[in-house]
């Protein structure tokens, strides 16, 4: 009768530890499918930068709300850098606790998605799982715009799944529980114990207890004393891929009570016996007999009920998850299948062989010799665990289908593999999102090569004509003025009142050829710059720039005094990048400055930077003009100017190739500005590692 508990309490904590595991890898796949998102990046950079745009605050605010209802989460936020909170969904409460906090610089440090482990949240109420991704613009740089936090609510599926207990008992629960230094805390409510879920702890040399035999190391069913000083039986086993481990106990006074009523009912039945006829002890023998075996049985119906339901939800779960699992003999190399994965292959047909030659044959004919070497020289011959994606081809139907195979060898006291255990998870659908994917950057990538190359050859190709009118234009120009020069006084036509002469009307109309032919070669020299600029190797290193700017104030010192400017220039900290480019880039500033001035006040231009972490972020402020809000966002694109018919010349080029060079070295660029009050251009490089 104990090896029936002990298997049963073992068959328990086994089903729970496998199907906690399998809601793990649904959250960190869902995870991955956040991390690998292409246009939440993209609003949330236009967001963090422009806070006050209504309509891509919606469209974060959406998207986050929809995950949060679709997926069960609790509540998501969106991090700013300084992880500061600057959505929430649903509206409420902003705060943020501090392992979440340490979570998202780790994910922004390390570029990765990460699971938090279970801890309270920012209240100290409930306990609390987040999943922190960081927010990257494909494509562009690899430095985070911000952190997603998608908070978990263990209380809807983990927390109620471990405290269930699949049987009818009054003393057994589930315990999870995790190593802390030399301590091991409770992860969950306690049957027996209000309020302990993340606050119950106790030392290591307490080894009597299962939770503590469990964090270090041991596995399978001991008996101990519990958190209530109480004998019990316990299962103990770790939660794959966790810090975590289960523990399923039962007092020993319940485990053994069946056998105790067993004793005393064989003791009264004695005594019985010793005074009574035979007939009549062989009566109370069979009704003692007949009554025990029907309790028996109604224990193990019960026992098997709460098995088959457990079997059910983890089949479920499964299903959802697209995840089959597998059990490989390979001595013999025969396999046993879950419905889920039977599904998968499509095995319908009963007259399949499940054997090794078998898998291979619904593995696609261009993958079939690959997956065959690797199964037997790296996942037998070399002991590796089994991780490939790989195609099948469906027995059903012949459909063609994406998969993720995974499995763990299980080795005999030689280290000779016995058998593997593992999953396969139909990815066929993210697969097709990761071509489609490719095949659009690719696009991308050749039409803005084609867009470069076909700027870069009209320019050229237009410059010809344009010397052409350039030089006939002036060579008319002083031939009509000799002319004129050489015409008897007398010849020369009389204006009339309100009306020009011939002359004036021929050197206006040359005039007007001069100025349009200087203004289309200034477009078509900024049409090369931007061009080249796409072509151009960035020579990155370690750069001062308090001597590039040195150097760039030099080239505008009369600009500067002719503008009556006040510059100044703050020490700057070293970054990496091109000193060429970068010279180039605070050049546009500084001449965007000058060229923008205020003409009611004088003009303070002044450069300033400050480390912040792994970047730099430069400012040049200035007293001009300003900037309206609602034109913020078209200054960077091309040939855009905020006054076309004004005063001060230019081509709309200045801005879009500052742009173009802080993206080739991976950085940022933004203004803060308002009509009549200047402007602060920002541009966040990389920093070096002195500083």
């Amino acid at each position: 009768y104990r090896a029936d508990k002990c298997a049963e309490l073992a068959a328990i904590a086994r089903l729970k530890t496998e199907s906690i595991q399998l809601w793990r890898q649904e959250r960190l796949r869902d995870g991955r499918d956040v991390f690998e998102a292409t246009l939440l990046p993209v609003w949330a950079r236009e967001f963090l930068s422009q806070p006050g745009d209504p309509a891509r605050r919606d469209d974060v605010l959406r998207w986050m709300d929809n995950r949060r209802r679709n997926h069960s989460y609790r509540r998501a936020q969106l991090l700013d850098l300084e992880f500061r909170v600057r959505l929430t969904a649903p509206a409420g409460d902003d705060a943020v606790d501090g392992v979440t906090v340490q979570a998202a610089r780790d994910a922004v440090r390390q570029r990765q998605l990460i699971v938090t482990d279970l801890h309270l949240d920012s209240a100290g109420r409930h306990p609390s799982i987040d999943v922190v991704v960081p927010l990257l613009v494909r494509g562009e740089t690899e430095t985070p715009v911000g952190v997603l936090v998608l908070e978990i609510d263990p209380g809807l599926f983990l927390l109620p799944h471990i405290q269930n207990w699949p049987i009818p008992s009054r003393t057994a629960e589930t315990l999870l529980v995790r190593r802390e230094g030399t301590m091991v805390r409770y992860l969950n409510t306690l049957r027996h114990r209000a309020d302990t879920a993340l606050r119950l702890t106790f030392p290591l040399d307490q080894r009597e207890l299962p939770a503590v035999r469990a964090v270090l190391g041991e596995t399978g069913v001991v008996e101990g004393i519990d958190y209530r000083g109480e004998k019990v039986l316990a299962a103990m086993f770790p939660v794959p891929d966790s810090p975590w481990f289960l523990v399923a106990k039962q007092d020993l006074a319940e485990v053994d009570e069946p056998v105790h009523q067993w004793i005393w009912a064989l003791g009264a039945m004695v005594t019985i016996l010793m005074g009574a006829a035979t007939a009549g002890i062989g009566f109370v023998w069979r009704t003692r007999e007949m009554q025990f075996l029907r309790e028996e049985v109604a224990e193990r119906a019960r026992v098997e009920t709460g098995l088959q339901a457990a079997a059910q939800q983890l089949h479920e779960t499964q299903r959802i998850a697209r995840l089959g699992s597998y059990v490989l003999e390979v001595r013999t190399g025969r396999w046993t299948s879950s419905a889920v994965l039977d599904e998968i292959f499509g095995l319908s047909d009963p007259a399949f062989i499940r054997d090794v030659s078998g898998w291979l044959r619904l593995v696609h004919p261009a993958d079939r010799e690959e997956m065959s070497r690797y199964f037997e020289q790296e996942v037998i011959g070399a002991r590796k665990p089994f991780d490939r994606e790989y195609r099948i081809v469906r027995l059903s139907d012949g459909a063609e289908r994406w998969v993720h195979g995974m499995g763990e060898l299980v080795l005999d006291e030689h280290g000779a593999p016995v058998s593997m255990l593992g999953s396969i998870q139909d990815i066929s659908e993210r697969r097709e999102y990761q071509i489609e994917r490719e095949r659009l950057l690719k696009e991308l990538e050749e039409k803005n090569a084609d867009l470069e190359s076909m700027i870069y050859i009209a320019s050229h190709d237009l410059r010809a004509p344009l010397v052409n009118v350039q030089g006939f234009g002036q060579r008319l120009e002083a031939a009509c003025a000799d002319l004129v020069a050489r015409s008897p006084a007398p010849a020369r036509e009389t204006p009339t009142a309100g009306t020009a002469s011939a002359p004036e009307r021929i050197a206006k109309a040359l005039h007007y050829i001069r100025t349009s032919a200087n203004r289309m070669d200034h477009l078509l020299n900024g049409l090369l710059r931007v061009s080249r600029l796409g072509r151009i190797q960035v020579d990155s290193r370690s750069i001062d720039l308090n001597a590039t700017l040195r150097e760039v104030l030099a080239t505008f010192e009369s600009q500067v005094q002719k503008a009556g400017a006040e510059v100044r220039v703050e020490p700057l900290p070293s970054c990496q990048g091109d000193p060429q480019l970068l010279g180039q880039l605070f050049a546009n500033l500084l001449d965007n400055a000058l060229k923008y001035r205020a003409p009611e006040r004088a003009l303070r231009i002044a450069v300033s930077a400050q480390r912040n972490g792994h970047e730099v972020v430069y400012c040049v402020a200035d007293t001009g003009l300003g900037i309206a809000p609602e034109h913020q966002a078209k200054i960077w694109e091309m040939f855009h100017r905020l006054h076309p018919g004004g005063p001060v010349a230019g081509e709309g080029l200045g801005l879009k190739i500052v742009r173009r060079i802080v993206q080739q070295h991976c950085g940022r660029v933004w203004v803060e500005s308002a009509a009549g009050e200047g402007s602060r251009f920002y541009v966040a490089l990389p920093a070096t590692a002195e500083g």
